[in-house]
């Protein structure tokens, strides 16, 4: 019994090569290239993502910029305004950082703060 499970999944495999071969793609595995824009955001999140009970800096893309990006620093309302503008300015030091070393000058940065009330 194990030996027609193993044909059976040979088989399958064999029948999806054939498909694959056949030029046509399984969902998911179209070949898809990020914009800067895109790769951008993704570095900064995984590199500059801050996050604490208080807060929480995400970058994202500007769907109304095609070279920026978004920073939302979403807050706790009982957070001082110094303790934010200290955030803020360590993300955008983050988001500089990574505009000089890709030479990405092109990237603008639009800082969204949000409080939300506990």
């Amino acid at each position: 019994m194990a030996s027609g499970r193993l044909a059976l999944s040979i088989f399958g495999l064999a029948a999806a090569g054939l498909v694959l071969a056949a030029g046509s793609k399984a969902p998911g595995q179209e070949a898809y290239t990020p914009s800067k824009q895109e790769w951008l955001a993704v570095e900064l999140n995984a590199v500059c993502r801050q996050s604490d009970p208080l807060y929480d800096v995400t970058y994202s893309r500007d769907p109304r910029n095609p070279n920026g990006l978004l920073l939302d620093a979403t807050h706790a309302s009982t957070i001082s305004v110094g303790m934010l503008d200290d955030i803020i300015k360590l993300s955008r030091g983050c988001f500089d950082l990574a505009v000089k070393t890709h030479g990405w000058y092109w990237a603008s940065l639009t800082v969204r703060p949000q409080a939300i009330k506990r």
